[in-house]
């Protein structure tokens, strides 16, 4: 019977065949293959940037704070590596600078940059280095003194003499050179990443406050699309980058405890005080994935903190946000 049905009806299948050829190619073709972006490190010796940040920071019960400074950096040979410098630093506008005279400014800005040490790069972009520790730290200890009256520093006693030791650590000093190259470069180096596609890394990071403690960091980075840029007066192709990274909340409270224990002994806390704290950083990187040329940065990371059992609960919020950008002169 279905024969006959096919066979007296056979110029339906005709037909039916004419329509499917005239519907457009867009219905009926395959998934275009994604696109897949591969990022390769291509910074040389010579190479300059100007770079302008604009910072702000927000926290509860105080008034927002906006700075606006500018640098320069620059490469040279160094060996087998590649020395990045920071130099030519200057505040365009900060908090309370009305306050202060423009020499008081100028040795302050000066300070500052005195200390930022220099970074040794691979050929792969990862940081084999950092140059003048010592210098760096003895900044430190300039700044954290002139900030930090005697009176404050006495009454705090073995616990401030423990957190100089903390912050002047050379393992921390080339963790926070590491924070502030790998977002830009290092982290991508060597990547191939498909354009759409969310990523999910997971991976324990040592903390150089905490030697020998890790923190399970959870990481989510997706390439959300590409768009033209320009470097030395040359149109390029940038890709844009975002990512969200988040600390293991059990993790995090663990390594929160080890640290309160480490700076304030357990016979000086309330035993029912507690303190809870979350951590969430955002951020977005337009880039040349061909050299690795950054052309603009934005980060936000807000940090929430509580104390509970104490005298009275408090908690605090704040909200610190980035806004930078690459010219090539």
């Amino acid at each position: 019977m279905h024969h006959g049905f096919f066979a007296r009806n056979r110029w339906l299948i005709v037909l039916a065949s004419i329509v499917l050829a005239c519907v457009p190619a867009s219905a009926q073709q395959k998934p275009k293959k994604p696109e897949i972006v591969r990022f390769v490190f291509g910074w040389k010796p010579g190479l300059r940037i100007t770079v302008d940040s604009i910072n702000g920071r927000q926290r509860t019960g105080q008034a927002a704070l906006t700075s606006t400074a500018r640098h320069t950096m620059l490469t040279e040979a160094a060996g087998k590596a590649l020395r990045v410098r920071c130099i030519d630093f200057d505040i365009i506008e900060a908090p309370g600078s009305t306050r202060v005279s423009p020499e008081e400014l100028r040795s302050v800005v000066d300070l500052l940059a005195s200390g930022v040490p220099d970074l040794l790069v691979d050929k792969q972009g990862s940081i084999a280095g950092i140059e003048d520790v010592e210098r760096l730290q003895e900044t430190l200890r300039i700044l954290i003194e002139r900030n930090i009256s005697p009176e404050v520093r006495k009454q705090a006693g073995p616990a401030f003499r423990q957190l100089m030791q903390m912050v002047t650590a050379p393992a921390l000093l080339e963790a926070k050179a590491g924070d502030a190259w790998n977002p830009i470069v290092g982290a991508w180096a060597e990547s191939d990443l498909e354009v759409g596609e969310t990523y999910v890394q997971e991976q324990k990071m040592p903390l150089p406050v905490l030697p020998g403690t890790q923190l399970q960091m959870r990481s989510e980075f997706t390439v959300i699309g590409m768009e033209p840029c320009e470097r030395h007066g040359e149109t390029r192709r940038c890709a844009v980058v975002q990512l969200r990274q988040v600390p293991e909340p059990k993790d995090l409270e663990r390594v929160v405890e080890e640290l309160l224990a480490k700076l304030v002994p357990a016979a000086q806390r309330k035993p029912d005080a507690r303190l809870t704290m979350n951590i969430e950083t955002r951020t977005r990187l337009v880039t040349e994935p061909d050299g690795l040329f950054p052309h603009g940065y934005w980060m936000e990371k807000v940090t929430e903190m509580s104390v509970t059992g104490a005298r009275a609960d408090s908690g605090m919020k704040q909200v610190q946000t980035q806004k930078v950008t690459y010219k090539y002169p």
